[in-house]
């Protein structure tokens, strides 16, 4: 298993947006902010545990 990932420029574009996002209302919570690694690992751990095959064999997340 390889220990890094690639992004396309969408993807590290989409990240660093919805991690600017987050961290606004994480400091509004007076918490710490994350960096975009940290999103990006918070987010493969939590989608692997959803993820799912259907009848016409596409990956989906369940809710």
């Amino acid at each position: 298993m390889p220990a890094t990932m690639r992004f396309t420029k969408q993807e590290q574009q989409a990240l660093h947006a919805k991690c600017v996002k987050l961290n606004k209302q994480l400091m509004a919570l007076e918490k710490m902010p994350i960096r975009e690694s940290e999103l990006a690992h918070i987010l493969i751990e939590k989608s692997l545990k959803m993820a799912r095959i259907t009848k016409s064999g596409e990956i989906e997340l369940d809710n």
